[in-house]
């Protein structure tokens, strides 16, 4: 009865380990090459291959060469994880979107320019984004949505302006500048959890016609 039951355990170890080897196997690390170009362009990326999620391979993407670099997302991608490095730029096209999928990581230390309309950015449930360079969402009907933990970090800036929306749903950390309405437009943003606002940290509606709601605040910056 024992040996049974133990073979059985072994049997299911066995696959577990088996569907473990193929999840990462099916994980793709791809870097961009460098220089200025469009995202769906394969020349670009290591391997020769577009970051998009899809039959049964995930991509881990890095755009960090540690020299300026400029990557227009001209079409709709999911990826895994996405790390943006201090002279990366990641601009958007019209009606594109960024998905990170569940989990997954957003890591930006460059520049996240959205300034085109329908242009999205979603993280989606259980995820991070984590920004230390600049984030800023221009143009109306943008969105921002990030459902898992935010941080905007020292010396970081986050913008939502020129009527996007941001929806926050879990607790949000800012220890650098983050504002709204800057260059105009009715701009949204609503947090589910805590937002705190650090000491030495700016959060500044600019926009007499913005509305930030969030379930709980705790403030030891400025908040204007």
């Amino acid at each position: 009865m024992k040996s049974h039951l133990a073979m059985r355990l072994v049997a299911i170890l066995l696959v577990l380990t088996s569907v473990g080897g193929l999840r990462s196997q099916a994980q793709t690390a791809v870097s961009w090459n460098g220089g200025t170009g469009n995202w769906n362009k394969a020349a670009d990326w290591s391997g020769g291959v577009v970051p998009n999620n899809g039959g049964g391979h995930t991509y881990n993407v890095t755009i960090s060469n540690g020299e300026t670099e400029t990557v227009t997302l001209n079409l709709g991608v999911t990826i895994s994880d996405l790390t943006l490095g201090a002279s990366a730029t990641l601009q958007s096209a019209v009606n594109d979107s960024l998905t990170l999928a569940s989990g997954g990581t957003l890591s930006n230390s460059g520049t996240l320019l959205f300034n085109t309309t329908g242009s999205n950015i979603t993280v989606a449930s259980g995820g991070t984004l984590t920004n230390n360079g600049t984030l800023d969402l221009q143009a109306a009907g943008e969105t921002l949505s990030v459902t898992g933990t935010t941080t905007n970090g020292i010396g970081a800036s986050m913008s939502i302006e020129g009527g996007a929306a941001a929806t926050f749903t879990g607790n949000v950390s800012n220890s650098g500048t983050f504002t709204t309405g800057f260059s105009g437009g009715t701009n949204t943003v609503n947090v589910s959890g805590t937002f705190t606002n650090a000491a030495g940290a700016q959060t500044i509606l600019y926009g007499a016609s913005d509305t930030m709601n969030v379930n709980a605040l705790s403030n030891s910056g400025l908040l204007q």
